[in-house]
C-alpha cells in the first residue's frame, strides 16, 4: 500500500535526478567518501586519517568531526565499488525510495487517506532540498530515511504494537543522530508524541527515546581514534575557530539541516485524531 501511494513521487524524483545520475563530487562528498575508504582499512577508527579541510589546516577527521562515524559504514559499499559518481547517487537515490516509503507510512499513521498522503511524498519529493541533497553523497538523505521510518516506528509502538517496534524507533532515530546531528530535535518530537496522559506511566512510553538518545551519545565517542582532541568537544573548539567564525559565522551550522526539515514537515500533517498533528491509541 505505501508503494503505491509513494510510487508518485518516486517516479517524479527519480527522472528529476536523472541527468545528474553522473555528475562530479561537489561540497563534502569527497570527505564522506574518503571516511567510507578508510572505513575499509580501519574498520575501528574511520575517522582516523589526516585531511585539510576547513581553516586549512593538516588535522585528522576525527578532530573536527563533530557528528558521528556511521556515515563512513553506510557509504562503506560505495567505497569498496571504487568510489564512482554514478555508484554514490544510485545508492542514494535507494535511501530517497525508502525516505519517500516512510513519508507515506507516516502520514497515513498521521490520519492521511491515501491521496493525501501520495500529495505529501509529492511535496517531500520534488523540495528542491530533497532533490540537491539526493544527488549528493552526503548523508542527509540517509539521516531522512532514518528520522522518518523511526517517528513511523515511534508512531506504531504508540499503537501498541509493543516492544519491537520501541526497540527499531530507538535504533533507527539514533542512527538519524549519528548521521547528522541535526536531526536530534526528533527526538524531542518523538517524546511528544508519545507522552502519556498520567506522568507514572513515562518510564513505560518514553522508553524508545531515551534509549536512542543514550545510543546517540555514546555513539558519539566512539571509533573517533587516539589522536589528541578527537572528541566531541574538540571537533566543536576547531569548528568554531576565530578563522572560520569571521567569516562564515554560522555556515557550519547548516550541514544537514535538511534532513531535519524534510522529516520534521510531516509531522505536521493534518490529522481526523482529536489533536491534530497526534495519533491517539486506540
Amino acid at each position: 500500500m505505501n508503494l503505491r501511494v509513494a510510487a508518485p513521487a518516486i517516479l517524479l524524483a527519480s527522472l528529476l535526478l536523472l541527468p545528474f545520475l553522473d555528475k562530479p563530487f561537489t561540497i563534502d562528498d569527497p570527505l564522506f567518501l574518503r571516511e567510507a575508504q578508510h572505513a575499509l582499512i580501519d574498520p575501528a577508527h574511520p575517522a582516523d586519517f589526516e585531511q585539510v579541510w576547513n581553516a586549512g589546516d593538516r588535522l585528522k577527521l576525527s578532530q573536527y568531526l563533530l557528528g558521528g562515524t556511521l556515515p563512513a559504514y553506510v557509504l562503506a559499499p560505495v567505497a569498496a565499488l571504487g568510489s564512482r559518481e554514478w555508484v554514490a547517487h544510485l545508492y542514494t537515490w535507494g535511501f530517497l525510495c525508502a525516505f519517500l516509503l516512510a513519508c507515506a507510512s507516516l502520514a497515513r499513521r498521521l490520519g492521511c487517506d491515501a491521496r493525501q498522503a501520495g500529495i505529501v511524498t509529492l511535496l517531500v519529493g520534488t523540495n528542491p532540498v530533497t532533490l540537491a541533497m539526493s544527488a549528493t553523497c552526503m548523508p542527509d538523505t540517509i539521516a531522512a530515511a532514518f528520522a522518518t521510518w523511526g517517528l513511523d516506528r515511534v508512531l506504531a509502538f504508540r499503537e501498541g504494537r509493543g516492544a519491537q517496534a520501541g526497540a527499531l524507533a530507538a535504533l533507527l532515530l539514533a542512527g538519524a543522530v549519528l548521521c547528522r546531528a541535526s536531526t536530534a530535535p526528533l527526538l524531542l518530537v518523538a517524546a511528544l508524541l508519545l507522552l502519556p496522559a498520567k506522568w507514572r506511566r513515562a518510564g513505560a512510553s518514553l522508553w524508545p527515546v531515551a534509549v536512542a538518545a543514550a545510543i546517540a551519545a555514546v555513539a558519539l565517542s566512539l571509533n573517533r581514534g587516539p589522536a589528541a582532541n578527537a572528541t566531541v568537544t574538540g571537533a566543536f573548539a576547531a569548528l568554531t575557530d576565530e578563522r572560520l567564525t569571521a567569516d562564515s559565522p554560522c555556515g557550519w551550522t547548516g550541514d544537514g539541516a535538511s534532513a531535519t526539515t524534510d522529516s520534521a514537515c510531516i509531522i505536521g500533517v493534518p490529522s481526523d485524531s482529536e489533536r491534530p498533528g497526534c495519533l491517539n491509541s486506540p
